[in-house]
Parts: C-alpha cells; structure tokens; sequence
C-alpha cells in the first residue's frame, strides 16, 4: 500500500487552501428574512407588533402610510425614537385628500429584542394610518446596511393600475432587493417582479378601509449577482395614485480567519 505522506509547505497550503474553502462555503453569511407585523390606526400612534424572532443587529425595515381629509394642505412623514427616514412622498396630493407613504429603517439593539411592540407618531393632519416592519437577518450593519444608497422618495409616483419602481444598481452578490408600494386606495397588490432577480416574494399586502382609504405592500427576493435590478413592478386591481421604491440590503462579509498557520496546523497531516 503506498503511502503519501505531506512533508513540505506545499502540499500543507493545498490542504489549508481546502479547508478555508470549507470553511467560507458554511460560514459565509446570507440574508434571511426573520419576520415580519402589520398594523392600522384611526388616529395619530400606530403600534406594531415586534416581528417574531428578532435579534440584536437585525436590520427593521418600517413602512408607513398616511392620509387625511380635513382640508389640510399637507401630510408630514411618520416617525418614531431612533429611526432613521430612508424615504418620505406624497403619494396623492389633489382636493386637499392627501395620502403620504414613509419608510424608516432602525438596527435592532438588545431593548428593541425586549420589547413587544414599536410606536410611531403620525403627522397631526392625519386621520388614519397603517404600517409593516419586516426584519432581516445576516445584513452588513459594519459598514452599513444598504448595498447601494436608497432614494430619498418614492418613484414613478402616477395614476394608473401597476406599481412602477426605478432600477437599482447593486455591487454585491447575494444583496437582497427590497420594493415596497403605497396606494391611494384599499385595493390589493399582486404579481411583484423585477427584471433580476425576477419573481419577488410578497411580504405583506395591507388594504385599510378608512376615512381615505389607503393601501402599502412590499416584497423581496435575493440577487445572486451584482448589477442593475431592471424597473421593479406589480400589478393592482384597479387605477388609483401610487408610488413605489426598490431598495437594496448588503449582505454581511464572510468571517476573517486569523493566525492560521498551515505548516503547523497541518503539521502530521498523512494519507494512506
């Protein structure tokens, strides 16, 4: 039986080659949704329930919707301690019947795991509200959470039945692309796609009956390669003044491994 046995420092950083590659294959973190809560209000807080599963470091990702009809001339964003604006629009600003969609992102912290539920002060010309906070896990809160720098607004803001998002440019594999829509309106949403990855997976669709009625969904899905995501689209069951925007989360970098020395760690290393 021969028998090859690893004498030099070659053959000992071919297996440490091997095994690093082992190693980044399981211990590379991926995106994961943790979980997701929605919520309605007829008055100015609304209180959403905490997703289920929420760890410290989760990024929380918080839509808002808003409209009044006391013959206000606007609608301020939503907003609540310690997040963070990432978009604020008028999604329906005509016969003093305004509607304004906001979206808010918070890391969570060991207070937030504790508690049972997160407030959000609505503008005091708003008569009704509603809202989702959707939590992902395995996001790169080093350096920043978001792949490629989210608008200030939603986009493509119109009247008519589909939501339309502007494109999005990622530079990391395996980001996770975010598009979230708000509807003048209670109708549903449905058919949520962009160019790549393609086919999102819905999160939540939240028509609200109210003094004016309103209505907010949102969906994601990974990019397993960097580059342009295509307008991002969904279907609405009728016409009515809407807005979407398509953001982009970073996942986190692979874990570094130091102080590993392949001529000793290998040291003994044999085959028969």
């Amino acid at each position: 039986m021969n028998r090859i046995v690893f004498v030099n420092g070659l053959h000992r950083s071919i297996v440490f080659l091997f095994l690093l590659l082992i190693v980044n294959t399981h211990l590379r973190a991926a995106i994961t949704l943790r979980g997701y809560q929605t919520n309605t209000t007829t008055n100015t807080t609304l209180t959403i329930t905490k997703p289920t599963g929420l760890a410290v470091g989760d990024v929380m990702i918080a839509q808002i919707m808003q409209s009044g009809n006391n013959n206000v001339s606007s609608i301020g964003d939503a907003s609540s301690t310690g997040w963070t604006q990432i978009a604020g629009s008028n999604i329906n600003a005509v016969n003093r019947n305004y509607s304004r969609a906001t979206l808010l992102y918070k890391i969570a912290t060991s207070s937030d795991v504790a508690a049972t539920n997160f407030s959000f002060t609505l503008n005091g010309n708003a008569d009704d509200g509603e809202g989702g906070i959707v939590a992902f896990a395995g996001v790169d809160v080093a350096s920043g959470p978001f792949d490629v720098t989210p608008g200030s607004a939603y986009t493509n803001i119109a009247t008519d039945n589909s939501l339309t998002a502007t494109a999005i440019t990622t530079v990391s594999a395996n980001a996770a692309i975010l598009m979230f829509g708000a509807l003048h309106d209670n109708i549903s949403i449905s058919n949520w796609t962009t160019t790549s990855p393609g086919t999102l997976t819905e999160l939540y669709d939240l028509p609200f009956n109210a003094d004016i009625d309103m209505g907010l969904g949102a969906a994601w899905a990974l990019k397993s390669t960097a580059g342009s995501t295509g307008t991002g689209s969904a279907s609405l069951g009728s016409s009515i003044a809407n807005g979407a925007i398509l953001i982009a989360l970073k996942p986190a970098p692979a874990p570094t491994i130091t102080g590993f020395n392949p001529n000793t760690a290998c040291q003994g290393l044999q085959e028969l």
